[in-house]
């Protein structure tokens, strides 16, 4: 079952037996339900205002007390709009170096991920590499390498994520350093540097 946030959704269930089996609702990982508690007792279990803690699998168990019961279940998938994530708002490096600029989404379904510099959306070349990993189910990473960096290179850059529910951006901003900052420009460092001892 699909849905989205902020709507509602209704699970039944029924059974068959004798005596009559009762219905109850658990989670994986007797995770709390959205109801409050991890089991619930009743044949239609009720979420409103569903969020992305909601989604997962839920088990419906039908038990009389004779033999083992039964059970089946149903996955919940909850989509949402992308939230955009950076753990560095602002990288240094030098010129002729080369930097890597990275962010993280999480969205389902999966987003799409542009970068942009000073509002004109990049496209791989000689100096910008874009890659695209997929983490887990409902994250991406992102890294944008910028190569041989010039002085045209400095400044602000947006990544941007989408999909059918919205969009989400950060800003980093790229200054130039006096010396290089290693990684990734450690190869080039040394290369160009030759510690004597």
């Amino acid at each position: 079952m699909i849905t989205s946030t902020g709507e509602s959704i209704q699970l039944e269930c029924y059974a068959f037996g004798y005596p009559q089996p009762s219905i109850s609702w658990r989670r994986e990982n007797n995770d709390l339900l959205p109801t409050g508690g991890s089991l619930y007792k009743g044949n239609i279990l009720i979420i409103h205002n569903i969020t992305k803690a909601d989604r997962g699998t839920y088990y419906c168990i039908a038990d009389n007390n004779v033999g083992s019961g039964a059970r089946r279940n149903v996955v919940v998938e909850v989509e949402f709009p992308p939230s955009v994530h950076v753990e560095r708002p602002r990288y240094d490096q030098a010129i002729n170096f080369d930097v890597n600029l990275q962010c993280s989404v999480e969205s389902y379904p999966a987003p799409t991920i542009r970068w942009l510099k000073d509002g004109v959306e990049i496209q791989d070349s000689s100096h910008y590499q874009m890659s695209i990993f997929t983490t887990s189910h409902d994250y991406t990473d992102s890294v944008l390498r910028i190569k041989n960096i010039q002085q045209k290179h400095y400044g602000q850059y947006i990544c941007h994520a989408t999909n059918k529910l919205g969009s989400s951006q950060q800003i980093i901003e790229m200054f130039e350093s006096s010396t290089p900052v290693c990684p990734p420009a450690c190869v080039g460092y040394y290369g160009y540097f030759h510690p004597s001892y």
